[in-house]
């Protein structure tokens, strides 16, 4: 783990675990402790959840006082939250039980997390050291009485040779009276204000009075107390020339008292005055102390030149310039401004680096202002150029431009200054050329004839044509002509769209109209008429209201008005109304136009047919669904037949077992055709779903139905009587059983949500003969024999408005839970595929009844006749594959019973590894189709490409993946479905066996 011995401190509750726990941590040669010592040294703390919840303020407690990293563990029960305890400061937390790999793992990264720090910090100490001891500056630290602890060795200004013989020194013992009076005053400060403070002081020594600056600063030790931090430099020579300078400045300042200009002196640094010559006063008022004052200068330069002038000041410090020269206007002490030149100059030392900043300020406001009046006589005859707001051109006769205003940059994409001195013909579109040089002849030639106002097309800057107004006239007693430009190229752009919308709108398949504020119509495009087949002429001047379908309520249109007349575009589906009276919905927008002042004034209407679109999305929405139940039955159909599969074959194993005749062998015959009632829905689940055809043979439905009312009542309140009046026994009908049983569910279910508080349910069965007029209520059914089906009750009824809805897929009027909205959609599509019909009668708080129509077979109906089964065993050896424990134990006990020898495994890859050892010890390979890891499709695969002859039967509870074509190619057997009778798979295991 590490790479020395380290101490690692226990904390467990559980003495196994603090037993296990040493036995791990010495073996990799590590010491223990048991007990938490503050004055222990360790190097990782570990407990458990209750140690820590008892010792955690101590051990952070060491935690903090470690002058490294000190990891601290908490281990907690599995499936506990760890964030709370990360969260509290613990450095990882380790979930019981954990292997002695994991524990020690995680040890281990945090010792070597811990022995990081102790490296960083010994080298940063070393650094620190070093940084210290290589400082020119006498660096220290005192503690809180002011006594030495630590010191560099630059301690020769107090006659030492090495910062040891400093440690252990008080202020007083080291400095004289009066500045250790004065140091001990400022050590005070730092203590009581935690700040940092610096000051000068001097410090006589045998060569003379030293100068120094000390700085000093709190420093907070791990253990809460407080030291302080020293920096002293010998600033002696610095307080040396500085005397020098001042006394050079002094003996300049008498030179420049008689200059114009006034001479300064600027640190490179922060640019602020060193020295000013005393003419300043005379200049400008101020005396040069008032100059030294901080922001003087910036506060007195006039507001309009500061920006620029703090802009040249950074050009001549981030540009490294040697020189450089401003003009502004300075504020005298009177309140007058005067104009002067501030010029600078950089001086440098023997290495380059800026030294000191020498300016000289001049006062030029007499040439200034000359300058300025010349800026406005020439401003004023420009300005009336300009004033007129529109491009301007001077021409002369030749065609060159003379003069060119600002606004031409706009118009021609060329600055004033570039279209002097060019010729105009370079500007114009070539195909406007001839007629622009007509009418420039003219101009000259006979000027009345010339037209003064014209269109044309330039050529602007970007490649762009722009389509520009011309207003042309020629100044008197010259050669030469004023231009006036005004670009329309967005009118002529808005014109033009203009007319594209118009055609566009009339054009577009959307309806649109426009209608005021009272509703009524003033413009419909043609789609409009085509959609609603009223023509423009027919509906200008009247409201929307023609096209109200009657499908919408009152709150419906209030909603929508109170949001467009309140200025806010409405979006929604409508239902409207043709004038041939057909309904159709659209998708519709209705945006105000609102006026200058904020009022609506107009309305605009968009109306998008979405009839087509709204019933393909229904059919979709319907397709989903019947796939979704589809793929959910495929889902639990496998599982629901695996259970089937036990009950199934421990009945049909219980029922061979007992006499013919037995009471109990007939309730055990009334659970297996429960079961095999049961296995039938499953699959007509899967064929509705899938829209499969079932296998329809002639049936007599007057037993289902009976088979059926005997299950509905147990699960219908006794609150409602339900009466048969069942008399067409003997006639049958070509249908599916289980579709027949679904039917009288899904009426009978229905009928009972209708009755809550109780009721009478009739259900009848009769034969009846339908002619040709009778059929004619009845859509679907053809003359003829039919058993009529009737299924009434006394419940709240159906309303008339959703009446020719009730067969719809989804549509349903009952609360969330109580039903799908596919019950009769299905009884309707069973019906129909039947060859019959169905009809509804309904009053609304008296009940309703459903009559179905079935054409009576003429063939012979199919009766389940229960065959004496001769069953046969046998003596080979079967390998069975389930991975359903129960499936496989009821197949190994029924073939165990018929003799033969048997070997089970749940597992396929197994069974085939089983296989693969010994092939021949096996005369038939039984599998389940759906498996972990391998499916019965791909064993028998396996099992086969081992050996080609051997017998593979495959039972299936629900499989996409195969069939009885698929499995014939792979050559499997056969293929049974889930649940199999005993029987069935007897005699299939028989029959392949003898067929060998």
């Amino acid at each position: 783990m590490g790479e020395k011995k380290r101490t690692i401190m226990f904390g467990f509750h559980s003495p196994v675990d603090r037993r296990l726990m040493r036995e791990w941590v010495v073996g990799v040669g590590h010491e223990v402790l048991e007990n938490l010592d503050e004055s222990s040294n360790v190097d990782l703390i570990l407990m458990d959840s209750a140690t820590a919840r008892r010792l955690r303020d101590k051990a952070f407690g060491l935690k903090r006082a470690a002058k490294y990293f000190l990891p601290v563990l908490v281990c907690i029960k599995a499936g506990e939250n760890a964030s709370p305890w990360l969260k509290a400061g613990f450095d990882d937390v380790l979930h019981l039980p954990a292997t002695k790999d994991e524990w020690l793992a995680r040890m281990d990264i945090m010792l070597r997390l811990r022995r990081q720090s102790e490296e960083l910090g010994q080298r940063s100490e070393y650094l620190h050291r070093a940084l210290i001891e290589s400082s020119g500056d006498h660096i220290f630290l005192l503690d809180a009485n002011g006594t030495f602890v630590t010191s560099n060795d630059r301690v020769t200004h107090f006659g030492l040779e090495s910062g040891a013989q400093l440690v252990g020194r008080t202020i007083e013992q080291v400095f004289p009276k009066e500045v250790a009076t004065f140091y001990r005053e400022q050590f005070q400060r730092v203590l009581t204000e935690g700040k940092t403070v610096v000051f000068e002081h001097d410090l006589p020594s045998e060569r003379g009075t030293h100068y120094h600056l000390d700085t000093l600063y709190p420093i907070h030790l791990p253990d809460g107390t407080v030291a302080v931090g020293g920096i002293c430099r010998d600033i002696t020579e610095r307080k040396q020339a500085a005397e020098a300078l001042r006394e050079s400045r002094e003996r300049l300042n008498h030179l420049f008292t008689v200059s114009p200009a006034i001479v300064y002196e600027l640190d490179p640094e922060n640019l602020s005055p060193t020295w000013v010559s005393s003419n300043i006063t005379e200049i400008t008022g101020y005396t040069p102390e008032e100059a030294f004052q901080p922001g003087w200068w910036a506060e007195h330069v006039h507001p309009e030149d500061q920006e620029q002038t703090k802009k040249a000041e950074e050009r001549f410090l981030l540009e490294g310039r040697d020189r450089g020269a401003h003009e502004y206007r300075f504020e005298k002490k009177d309140g007058t401004y005067i104009w002067v030149r501030d010029e600078l100059r950089l001086l440098r030392d023997e290495q380059g680096r800026p030294k000191e900043i020498v300016g000289s300020w001049m006062n030029i406001t007499d040439r200034k202002e000359v300058e300025i009046e010349l800026a406005k006589s020439e401003q004023r005859y420009r300005s009336v150029f300009e004033s007129t707001g529109t491009a301007m051109l001077i021409v002369n006769e030749d065609g060159t431009i003379a003069f060119a205003n600002s606004q031409c940059s706009a118009t021609t994409g060329y600055l004033p200054e570039e279209l002097p001195g060019t010729n105009w013909r370079g500007y114009v579109f070539a195909e406007d050329l001839p007629m622009m040089e007509s009418y420039f002849r003219l101009r000259f030639s006979d000027p009345e004839k010339a037209p003064k106002r014209y269109e044309t097309r330039l050529m602007h800057a970007d490649g762009s044509i722009r389509n520009t107004l011309l207003t042309v006239g020629t100044i008197p007693a010259t050669r030469q002509v004023v231009v006036s430009m005004l670009d329309i190229t967005d009118l002529v752009r808005a014109e033009e769209a203009r007319r594209l919308l118009e055609t566009a709108i009339d054009n577009t398949i959307e309806c649109i109209m426009l209608s005021d504020r009272e509703n009524r119509l003033t413009y419909v495009n043609r789609a409009f008429e085509k959609l609603t087949g009223y023509s423009a002429a027919e509906v200008l001047g009247k409201t929307l209201g023609i096209l109200k379908s009657g499908r919408h309520d009152r709150e419906f249109y209030q909603d929508l008005k109170s949001t467009i007349y309140s200025g806010r575009p409405w979006q929604g589906n409508m239902i409207l109304k043709k004038k041939n009276g057909e309904l159709y919905e659209v998708a519709a927008s209705i945006t105000p136009i609102l006026s200058p002042s904020g009022h609506v004034d107009y309305f605009v209407s968009v109306h998008r047919d979405v009839t087509k679109e709204r019933e393909m999305e229904r059919r979709i929405q319907q397709n989903q669904r019947l796939e979704a139940i589809g793929t959910l039955a495929g889902g639990i159909a496998h599982d629901f037949n695996n259970i089937l599969t036990p009950i199934v074959g421990y009945t049909e194993m219980c029922m061979y077992s007992l006499p013919r005749g037995s009471k109990i062998r007939e309730n055990l015959e009334a659970v297996n055709r429960a079961a095999a009632r049961a296995s039938d829905l499953v699959q007509q689940i899967l064929s509705f779903s899938r829209r499969s055809n079932q296998e329809r043979k002639p049936i007599r439905i007057a037993l289902i139905i009976k088979e059926a009312l005997k299950l509905l009542r147990s699960t219908i309140p006794t609150s409602i009587e339900i009466r048969q009046d069942i008399s067409a026994t003997e006639e049958s009908v070509i249908a599916d059983p289980t579709e027949i049983h679904q039917v009288i569910m899904n009426l009978c279910i229905n009928a009972s949500h209708a009755m809550p508080d109780g009721g009478l349910m009739s259900v009848g069965l009769h034969a009846v003969d339908l002619d040709r007029e009778a059929i004619k209520m009845i859509p679907g059914c053809k003359p003829g024999r039919h058993l009529k089906l009737s299924v009434e009750d006394t419940g709240h009824g159906i309303a008339p408005e959703i009446l020719d809805k009730i067969f719809e897929p989804y549509f349903t009027t009952k609360k969330e839970g109580l039903g799908t909205g596919l019950g009769l959609a299905t009884t309707h599509s069973i019906v129909t595929a039947c060859g019959g019909g169905i009809t509804v009668y309904s009053e609304p708080g008296k009940g309703s009844r459903f009559d179905l129509y079935f054409p009576v077979a003429r063939g012979v109906a199919t009766q389940v006749v229960e065959k004496t089964a001769v069953i046969r065993g046998g003596h080979e050896r079967v390998l069975i594959v389930d991975d359903d424990m129960e499936v496989l134990d009821l197949h190994r006990k029924v073939l165990e019973n018929y003799g033969y020898s048997v070997t089970a495994e749940t597992d396929p890859e197994k069974a085939l590894a089983l296989f693969e050892k010994s092939p021949a010890d096996f005369d038939m390979v039984l599998t389940d189709m759906t498996m972990p890891r391998m499916t019965g499709d791909l064993l028998a695969a396996a099992l086969l490409k081992i050996r080609p002859d051997l017998p593979v039967i495959v039972l299936t509870g629900f499989s996409e993946r195969i069939n009885k074509d698929k499995a014939q190619e792979l050559g499997i057997r056969a293929l049974l479905a889930k649940p199999v009778s005993v029987s069935d798979l007897l005699s299939t295991i028989r029959d392949i066996f003898n067929a060998q």
